[in-house]
């Protein structure tokens, strides 16, 4: 997908956020929400002004993170005013 209007296409990146020896017993399914999320840059809009390219990796806050799924394919879609910042550099 080639994304157009200043959005950018990004694969997420999980984060294992458990600790080992939690203090409160919690369901094995349990996962906390976490507003923030990181991700690496697929694809950019042509007239994107964010310099972050792909394959670098990005911060950006979850819930503005817009699901689309075309012909059995899912992806995820984030306007480039949500990102927050840039974590690393392509090697």
């Amino acid at each position: 997908m080639r994304p157009c209007n200043r959005y950018l296409v990004v694969e997420t990146i999980e984060e294992d956020q458990l600790e080992e020896n939690p203090r409160i017993l919690l369901p094995q399914d349990y996962k906390e929400a976490n507003p923030f999320g990181v991700g690496r840059i697929i694809s950019r809009a042509p007239d994107c002004t964010l310099e972050a390219f792909e394959g670098e990796i990005v911060a950006f806050s979850s819930n503005m993170l817009e699901k689309v799924s075309i012909n059995g394919e899912n992806f995820l879609l984030l306007l480039e005013n949500y990102v927050l910042g840039i974590l690393s550099e392509i090697d």
